[in-house]
């Protein structure tokens, strides 16, 4: 990346407060969906891709929003994957996950407290991202936005999902940065089927990355509370109150049970549902840059292409008179060889084999529970 001058009062947020179940067995309490490689035989984490591509845009500490299980290994991972050194990084440590909006309100907050003036840069740490030269003028771009007291919502262009089942449409041009427009229409958490209908007919995906003044995301969550226009909404203003209270205490005071109190009482709920489907201050900065999340199982098919019979491989594997079947091998020294299936995804991992029909993949939890009924 050629930036080497930081926006000024830019701060970094890093989602990570989940550690990703639908990416099970990928994904594990220990070894969080961030900590899967870029692909499989990379030495780079997605978590370290994200802070290679977000660090040169500030001179502030990244901060990652987190929960008290995945701490630990996320501590390590920055350090050792991400090469930050202590003074680079702060983790943000909630003692439950209570969803997005919690945690980024929370971030946002305590960033204000340290930088009244602070804009935040929101990204997920479980994105791929394919860099190029329109990177740079995209953040550029939707920073310029935020400075106007408006949320800038990365919208992609691509033909597959970004990041959730969720999509935007553009409506007027906003007077103040060149192909930007407010959004007319943010919702979230469609039906595949419906969203990819709805974006083939000219609506963005939402990447998942926004910028906003830290003063205003608490403002809007405030706003969208009182007017209270959505069942997900209603307690937004409790978001925002609680947030900035814990603001005003020390990090590691999160962790008491007051404030452990405090925080599950409120909402489990989405900052795209608490917020972007209610505000009017979105902007849409159009994008092409290829975002994929890595997210759930069903993600995996965005790594590779499709064969002319639907297969897709991502590692070492020989598939034969197969159709639609995905074959995900990541570490494991030996070959996946499959003969004959249909709709099938494998997932080969050192530790175990995962052979799941693809419509079954909402039913993968079941799984995992009976195993850690066995101990396993």
């Amino acid at each position: 990346m050629a930036r080497t001058t930081a926006f000024p009062h830019l701060h970094i947020i890093l989602q990570c407060e989940d550690y990703g179940s639908r990416l099970w067995p990928i994904a594990r309490e220990q070894d969080p969906s961030c900590a899967a490689p870029v692909a499989p035989g990379s030495d780079e984490t997605l978590l370290a891709s994200a802070v290679r591509r977000l660090k040169p845009f500030t001179d502030e500490k990244i901060r990652v929003v987190t929960t008290l299980p995945l701490a630990p290994g996320l501590d390590a991972l920055l350090a050792n994957s991400c090469g930050l050194k202590m003074e680079d990084y702060e983790l943000l440590v909630q003692p439950t996950q209570r969803g997005s909006a919690f945690a980024i309100a929370l971030a946002a907050a305590r960033i204000r407290r340290l930088d009244p003036q602070a804009v935040v840069l929101v990204s997920r740490a479980d994105q791929r991202v394919e860099l190029d030269d329109r990177w740079e003028r995209v953040v550029f771009d939707a920073y310029q936005v935020a400075l106007q007291d408006q949320i800038a919502v990365l919208g992609g262009v691509q033909e597959t999902k970004c990041a959730d089942w969720t999509y935007m449409r553009k409506g007027k041009p906003f007077p103040g940065v060149d192909q930007t427009f407010q959004v007319r229409l943010f919702s979230a958490d469609q039906k595949p089927a419906a969203a990819k209908r709805i974006c083939a007919q000219g609506a963005y995906w939402y990447t998942g990355m926004f910028l906003a003044r830290a003063a205003l995301l608490q403002g809007e969550l405030k706003k969208a509370g009182s007017l209270a226009s959505t069942p997900e909404s209603r307690e937004s203003h409790r978001i925002a109150e609680a947030a900035n209270f814990l603001a005003q205490l020390e990090p590691r005071d999160w962790l008491n049970q007051a404030a452990k109190e405090l925080i599950e009482s409120l909402p489990l709920v989405s900052l795209e549902k608490a917020l972007f489907e209610v505000s009017r201050q979105l902007v849409l900065v159009p994008t092409g840059v290829r975002f994929d999340a890595l997210s759930s199982l069903e993600d995996l098919d965005s790594l590779a292409g499709p064969s002319h019979e639907g297969n897709r491989v991502v590692g070492e594997a020989l598939l034969n008179r197969c159709r639609n079947t995905t074959v995900y091998s990541q570490g494991a020294k030996r070959t996946v060889v499959t003969l004959g299936l249909k709709d099938v995804m494998v997932v080969e991992l050192d530790d175990m084999t995962l052979v799941v029909s693809k419509d079954q993949l909402d039913n993968i939890d079941d799984v995992r529970t009976e195993l850690q009924q066995r101990g396993r």
